[in-house]
């Protein structure tokens, strides 16, 4: 074996890593050149990713924030307070858009890129400071809309709308870090960590962030390094800002009550393990580069003397990438859906790119102190970087040219063409009540007004006893009630209590029938 490897690292050891260590022209402009075409092939590739997929984002979560965010906006006066099972930061963006543009559907997809293109530029620019390389920071980027269209992306999830704070909170504190800033880059921090809770709840989570800038209390320059007055600074900024933003948007205590009941009554569905296994299959090598993070960021943290020589700036930011996007894993532990990735993607893709960028440096810095560096140790070292890298990109490539060519649906053609007959049998402006309320899809198409429950208990209500109350309701004119075989989601949830007692009060309160589709019956309020 030690025969069969001695070539091939005498070439790598003696050649390679030397000419480029030492910047042989001929073959550094060689290399240079090539990643420089593959970064903006790739970046290319992604935008234009984003393009063909802009038609299809509408999952159903999406739905439900922009109906509510509708409603919101057009002074509703019966907007459910359940809508604080999600935290109202989303809403608050929805809004936004919805001032700035002409309120269609295109446009607010396009907000939505535009938020998956922020975040992309982010991550980039973050990575791109810190190693000084523009193409690691471009590359990085592409890999974060590639591995969206993977992971749920770009269903229309509140994720990337969290992760968006944060992201500009990293790039803000390491910027004022750079200058000596020291409070106020941990201030901006702060505000990015309590905007992305306000947001969603899990995005809290990225606070956990801060465990990795712990380094920093023994920095070697005293003007930057952390006191105790800095250490709160985390912490306290980041409940102001979000106590801050929940007053000024009007929900105060009782929202914050409600979306913190809700993501503690959430059904748990599985193991946490089975959940982080899902997500690790589908984030691959990003997921492995990640892990390689945590490794070089530990022996950093330990060998701080002996180490490899590295800025504090890098250390403190690998720390805060990786510590955020391992606290992040902790809301995979009631579901295992893919869109939560998508609030860790730019820690984990920053992590990823510092894990590559500090290893290369130490191969680079030994090939360049020694010509003649032991061999066996560089070709083990190239090896494991590579092997790390290379692994699960073929599925990653796979998956995203898939993607390119033909980008997940999450409304097609013909979910809008059948609701047109729905649409028809109701008048746009009025309360439809639909049994389940999960399609909120037909509210933006049919442009109804959802009656909703005021307050439940679960995330899974069944059985009708909760929704009979709301036929008593005055803005209440039609209700639309799903076939048991329309989806097996329905079947479940009729099976769930003996719904003849609502169709009895429906007939009590005066609905009457008055269209069958195949999706389920519609029923009207007659004039008493």
């Amino acid at each position: 074996m030690k025969g069969a490897l001695d070539g091939p690292a005498r070439w790598i050891s003696q050649e390679i890593m030397p000419a480029l260590a030492s910047g042989r022209p001929f073959l550094r402009k060689l290399f240079l050149g090539m990643i420089a075409a593959a970064t903006i092939m790739a970046g290319a590739l992604a935008v234009q990713l984003t393009i063909v997929a802009r038609p299809f984002i509408g999952g159903l979560d999406f739905y439900y924030y922009i109906v509510t965010a509708r409603d919101l906006v057009q002074g509703a006066p019966d907007v459910s307070p359940l809508r604080y099972f999600y935290f109202p930061g989303v809403y608050s963006f929805w809004k936004a858009v919805f001032s700035v543009s002409d309120g269609s559907l295109a446009s607010l997809q396009w907000a939505y890129v535009a938020v998956l293109w922020a975040n992309a530029v982010l991550v980039g620019v973050i990575l791109a400071t810190l190693t000084r390389l523009w193409q690691a920071g471009a590359l990085a980027a592409s890999a974060y809309l590639f591995e969206a269209s993977r992971i749920e992306g770009f269903a229309g999830c509140t994720e990337p709308i969290a992760a968006l704070p944060f992201l500009i909170g990293f790039w803000l504190w390491l910027v004022l870090d750079r200058r000596g800033k020291v409070r106020a880059g941990l201030m901006a921090l702060a505000s990015g960590f309590g905007l992305a809770l306000y947001v969603k709840q899990q995005g809290g989570l990225l606070a956990l962030g801060a465990i990795g800038l712990l380094p920093a209390l023994t920095r070697d320059d005293p003007q930057r390094r952390y006191g105790a007055l800095d250490v709160l600074i985390l912490p306290a900024g980041s409940a102001a800002v979000f106590l801050c933003a929940i007053a000024l948007e009007g929900g105060g205590i009782a929202a914050v009550k409600t979306g913190l009941l809700a993501a503690y009554g959430y059904l748990p569905h599985g193991s946490w393990f089975d959940h982080l296994a899902r997500v690790y299959g589908a984030t691959r090598p990003i997921a492995d580069l990640l892990l390689a993070g945590c490794a070089v960021w530990t022996v950093m943290a330990v060998m701080r003397e002996r180490g490899p020589a590295v800025s504090d700036a890098v250390m403190l930011a690998l720390g805060l990438a990786v510590f955020s996007a391992l606290g992040s894993l902790l809301q995979f532990w009631k579901r295992s859906y893919l869109h939560y990735t998508m609030l860790l993607l730019p820690s984990a893709i920053i992590a990823a790119g510092l894990a590559i960028y500090l290893v290369s440096e130490w191969l680079r810095r030994h090939a360049r102190a020694a010509a003649r560096f032991p061999s066996p140790v560089l070709v083990l070292g190239f090896a494991a970087l590579v092997g790390v890298t290379v692994t699960g990109t073929a599925e990653f490539i796979r998956e995203s040219a898939a993607q390119l060519a033909s980008p997940t649906q999450w409304t097609t053609k013909e979910q809008v063409r059948g609701l047109t007959p729905l649409c028809a049998a109701v008048s746009a402006g009025d309360g439809l009540l639909l049994i389940p309320p999960l399609e909120n899809r037909v509210h933006w198409y049919c442009r109804t007004r959802p009656v909703d429950l005021k307050f439940i208990n679960s995330w899974d209500p069944t059985g009708p006893d909760p929704y009979i109350p709301l036929l008593s309701e005055p803005s209440l004119k039609y209700v639309f009630v799903y076939s048991e075989n329309n989806s097996g989601y329905d079947k479940w949830y009729f099976q769930g209590g003996d719904w003849s007692r609502f169709f009895e009060a429906m007939d009590r309160l005066g609905f009457r029938q008055t269209e069958s589709f195949k999706q389920g019956r519609l029923f009207q309020r007659t004039p008493a």
